[in-house]
């Protein structure tokens, strides 16, 4: 009898260092010497929905411990397969399930689920992923979150959420995971936040951009996201290793009538967050307004997006282009923007990537020098005449935002009737523009000249700047100052930062009719 006792005594002592690595209580007794921390993503949502850490104490025990940042519903399984995650379901090691209610499993690991023994440099290089399930049965497609591990891990901090849109409402996302050792392939993942099960939805990358792609080109042919199964599907990329490799993409999901359903800029395409804001205006009425926002992607190309007001829009479909200098200088055509519907106020959209000879147009470039912007009238792409509905300049053209604004005061012995305003403005790259506005058409030619002083009557007054004839008929000037009435040239500070007054003179017999002090605010 004392054998015997003796003999289950030792047998429970040898139980006691055979324990497998699903026993429940596996916590290491000391803490980590080293360790090794990946995220995990969730399954549906594709954010990051808790951590792992590959640990090994002083003692040299090795541990997994795994947190999710919700506490499950159910106890859940959780797994590390072989390979990628790409599908396979072949488990690798059982680690232990997490309890209901609760956020955390840790299990000591000494060998796989085959007997293998494993280190912790083992691990570090395992050709395997993690799932944590939503069910204890192992029912591998049914998952909550996982990750990839060892050689397959993603590189931590450079994945990529896309939004997927149809037309301004968010229908779900692509997601870019790339891993962190060369050469292995990035997972891109798909999601829409609603599904008709009726349906197979087919998302792709194709070459071009959201606002003026189309599906020439299809870079990667994705996973499709099946009938009576999840919202997501996941696809091992081996053609673009890295977000930035698409350099000119947009992801998209489609039905296989051809509808889209949700597209959205990926990769080079992705905007940055940079943009600038300009305005549309038309010198001979005030009646026409609309905005402009050039936007930078981290390829270094422009998005153009543009409207016009409600209240302004064309009569008809006119071409809209981008040209070198200022309006006023207006130049040569270097881009086609497309064409502006008539009588719409929706937003238009325009991909600057070249010009029309094939150069290579920047954000940098466009910002960084003189171009503007033109709604020609007339469907012409080609058309650069005179005959423009509404301009804008942009870039170095543009405006700074400081005006001077300036009244004129009619000489009452004349009997000019005519209001007359000057706004003198400093363009970025700091010359001036000045556009003169009148409350009706002149009967006859006048000059408008800027003096020296405040003496309007001054004879000895200098000349400083000619704005050239106001014409007959018209009730609104546009004028490119950047040279002296001697050919020099002048800048907006130079301009304002003296006394000086305007002077409006009739041309057919050389008499003042109006005159102000320039503001020189």
């Amino acid at each position: 009898m004392k054998f015997i006792n003796r003999l289950l005594f030792c047998l429970s002592i040898i139980s006691l260092f055979s324990c497998s690595n699903d026993e429940l209580d596996d916590t290491p007794s000391n803490l980590p010497s080293n360790s090794k921390s990946y995220k995990l993503y969730s399954f549906e949502l594709f954010n990051e929905a808790g951590s792992i850490s590959l640990e090994e104490d002083l003692d040299g025990v090795v541990s997994f411990r795994v947190n999710v940042d919700q506490p499950v519903i159910t106890t859940s399984a959780v797994n590390i397969y072989n390979g990628s995650f790409n599908g396979v379901n072949e488990i690798m090691i059982t680690l232990n399930p997490i309890p209901e209610g609760s956020t955390e499993s840790i299990t000591v690991i000494t060998q796989t689920d085959n007997g293998t023994r494993v280190s912790y440099e083992d691990l570090l290089k395992i050709d395997g992923h993690l799932k944590i399930l939503n069910n204890i049965n192992n029912n591998h497609f049914d998952i909550n979150t996982f990750t990839d591990l060892g050689e397959n891990a993603f590189n931590q901090g450079e994945e990529k959420n896309y939004p997927l849109y149809n037309n301004e409402d968010v229908i779900g996302e692509m997601v870019m995971l790339p891993r962190e050792f060369e050469g292995k392939p990035m997972l891109i993942g798909v999601n829409l936040n609603d599904i008709d099960e009726t349906y197979d939805y087919l998302p792709a990358i194709y070459e071009g951009t959201k606002a003026t792609g189309n599906y020439t080109k299809k870079l990667v042919e994705l996973a499709p996201i099946l009938k009576f199964a999840s919202k997501s599907s996941y696809t091992n990329c081996s053609d673009y290793l890295t977000t930035e490799a698409i350099e000119n993409g947009f992801g998209v999901v489609l039905l296989k009538t051809g509808e889209t359903i949700g597209k959205g800029d990926v990769g080079g395409n992705e905007l940055t967050g940079s943009y600038n804001d300009y305005k549309f205006e038309n010198v001979r009425t005030n009646k026409i307004t609309g905005n402009i926002q050039l936007k930078e992607r981290l390829n270094g190309k422009t998005l153009i997006t543009f409207n016009l007001s409600s209240q302004s829009t064309t009569p008809l479909s006119y071409a809209v282009n981008l040209n070198s200098n200022n309006y006023i200088q207006q130049d040569s055509v270097i881009a086609n923007l497309g064409i502006m519907p008539a009588e719409s106020s929706e937003m238009q959209y325009a991909d600057v990537r070249t010009s029309l000879s094939g150069r290579e147009l920047s954000y940098a470039e466009l910002t960084e020098n003189d171009y503007h912007m033109r709604i020609n009238e007339s469907s012409d792409p080609t058309y650069n005449g005179p005959y423009y509905f509404a301009t804008a300049d942009i870039g170095t053209a543009a405006n700074s935002g400081r005006v001077s604004v300036t009244v004129l005061e009619q000489v009452e012995s004349e009997n000019f009737d005519v209001f007359v305003k000057v706004d003198l403005f400093e363009r970025i790259n700091g010359d001036s523009k000045a556009l003169i506005k009148l409350t009706e058409g002149l009967d006859q030619d006048y000059d408008l000249f800027l003096y020296d002083g405040e003496d309007h009557l001054s004879t000895s007054a200098k000349k400083i700047i000619n704005f050239s004839s106001l014409n007959v008929g018209d009730e609104g000037f546009a004028r490119d100052i950047y040279k002296d009435a001697d050919g020099e040239l002048i800048t907006y500070n130079e301009i304002i930062s003296v006394p000086r007054h305007y002077r409006l003179i009739r041309k057919s017999d050389g008499v003042l009719v109006a005159h102000a002090i320039m503001a020189r605010n």
